[in-house]
């Protein structure tokens, strides 16, 4: 689990996300799950996915995952 802490003017956006991530084993690589909870009211769980879901992208496509 990893904490980090949201800086911002806006006051929605202030405090501590979680994040909680797993490993499956798939085959040809590795299925990566992100999951955030505690958000601060001015986030929204699915924005926090999505984000993560275009960071992994560009990894998936350097290290050939289909």
């Amino acid at each position: 689990m990893s904490g980090d802490r949201v800086v911002s003017a806006e006051p929605g956006f202030l405090g501590e996300t979680t994040l909680t991530a797993t490993f499956g084993e798939v085959s040809g690589g590795t299925e990566v799950a992100p999951v955030f909870t505690e958000l601060p009211p001015g986030l929204r769980a699915e924005d926090d996915e999505a984000r993560s879901r275009s960071s992994l992208e560009p990894l998936a496509r350097r290290f050939g995952a289909d």
